[in-house]
């Protein structure tokens, strides 16, 4: 089951069948927009920064990218989960919307994901790489991702290593970026 605030607070999506979201009203409850398309139970739901867009990710091995205020359809690209049926994914918005990266994890200390990047605007996959969790920057420059016991930190317009840290004996979990 998913669930993901807006970025305002003032609506919320939540799963109610296999392949089916409902945004709701957070006063009223009352129903402002369906996302029907994936024929499969979706496993990561969440809202571009600015609110108009959502993206979901499913077992169906699509990420689609929907207009918010209308439920319209904008994009579909495909993936290849790693670890189906019992995939674990995330959904994370580059701050300045124009990324959208999916996590697609195992819950088991020794099997890495893939992460997948797209430009949500051509809707092009711009990176691959394997690993367990990510973080952007605040200027949406940088992608921090993690693998194993290391972090990678890759330039956003070239997809290059700027830098890797190694150093960790056991698997990075999460990582975060200073807000300054």
């Amino acid at each position: 089951d998913c669930f993901a605030w807006s970025p305002d607070g003032s609506q919320y999506l939540v799963s109610v069948q296999s392949g089916k979201l409902i945004c709701l009203d957070a006063d009223t409850l009352q129903p402002r927009v369906s996302l029907d398309g994936h024929s499969d139970s979706i496993l990561a739901v969440a809202w571009s920064p600015n609110g108009k867009q959502i993206a979901t990710a499913a077992k169906d091995q699509t990420v689609k990218i929907w207009q918010s205020s209308s439920g319209q359809l904008q994009h579909t690209f495909a993936m290849t989960l790693r670890h189906s049926p019992d995939v674990t994914l995330n959904a994370v918005w580059s701050p300045d919307g124009q990324w959208l990266t999916i996590v697609d994890s195992h819950g088991g200390p020794s099997r890495a994901g893939l992460i997948a990047t797209w430009d949500v605007r051509s809707g092009r996959r711009v990176s691959s790489h394997e690993g367990r969790t990510v973080a952007w920057n605040r200027e949406s420059s940088r992608l921090a991702m993690a693998s194993g016991g290391v972090l990678t930190i890759y330039e956003a317009r070239t997809w290059k290593p700027l830098s890797s840290l190694g150093g960790h004996l056991a698997e990075i979990y999460a990582v975060a970026w200073q807000p300054n």
